[in-house]
């Protein structure tokens, strides 16, 4: 429900059911975060991401990737380079995803 909200660009809609979820995983915080930056949203992608007390590459590559499309080279390039003091290696795949149009 969270991804076909934030398809059609019901952001209010999509964040007030993640909010009501009594249990949130992976797959719903990494939504979250792919759709608050897809819509510009970087203040909100940055708090989920805080939040996530367990992160996967996807998690990393998709913060990463909001601070690229919203023009923060900077913290992309500093948020990178976090991922991979704690060890996390990119995964070809999830980058790949992204330059899909």
């Amino acid at each position: 429900m969270i991804t076909g909200y934030l398809r059609v660009g019901e952001v209010e809609l999509a964040s007030q059911l993640f909010e009501e979820m009594p249990e949130r995983d992976l797959v719903s915080f990494n939504t979250m975060i792919d759709g608050y930056g897809k819509c510009g949203r970087c203040e909100l992608t940055e708090e989920v991401f805080r939040m996530m007390n367990e992160k996967d590459v996807v998690s990393w590559t998709s913060m990463i990737f909001t601070y690229v499309i919203n023009h923060h080279s900077s913290k992309a390039l500093d948020l990178f380079r976090e991922m991979l003091s704690l060890g996390v290696k990119p995964d070809v795949l999830a980058i790949v995803m992204y330059l899909q149009p």
